[in-house]
């Protein structure tokens, strides 16, 4: 299960912020986990960019219920996530003719607490740092 949370929070923050995931060599065993519960991550960072939040939040969401079989819950899940947005940083990537920036890169720091309700062995909390390229680009 630790292999399927990096690899969903990894898949979030990278590669131009589309949410994409696979599960490459991690299995979810349906007959014992059928639910999700995702709580909302909160921006703590310093500077608070207040749709950062709510599309975080719901693109982990959607990896969960368009890529798994499990049924999203408010709380109570077999596996539950929850944790905050702790910092992130925004640097330019490509700069146009008229020296504004053609494409950024958000860097984030996410703390996630993970807790199996099957298994209490897999519990953790980790902090994720992720680089998503061309997230903003100005028209």
């Amino acid at each position: 299960m630790k292999k399927i949370i990096i690899a969903i929070i990894s898949s979030l923050c990278l590669l131009s912020c589309t949410i994409s995931y696979k599960f490459n060599g991690t299995v979810i065993n349906y007959d014992i986990i059928k639910s999700i519960a995702i709580k909302d991550f909160t921006n703590q960072a310093a500077m608070v960019y207040a749709p950062l939040a709510s599309t975080f939040n719901e693109g982990l969401k959607d990896v969960y219920t368009k890529q798994t079989r499990l049924e999203l819950l408010e709380a109570n899940g077999d596996l539950e996530l929850e944790g905050e947005i702790i910092g992130y940083d925004i640097a330019p990537m490509a700069v146009t003719s008229n020296a504004s920036s053609a494409e950024t890169r958000l860097t984030l720091r996410i703390r996630v607490r993970y807790t199996n309700n099957t298994n209490h062995e897999e519990d953790y909390e980790r902090t994720y740092f992720c680089v998503c390229k061309q997230c903003f680009q100005n028209a």
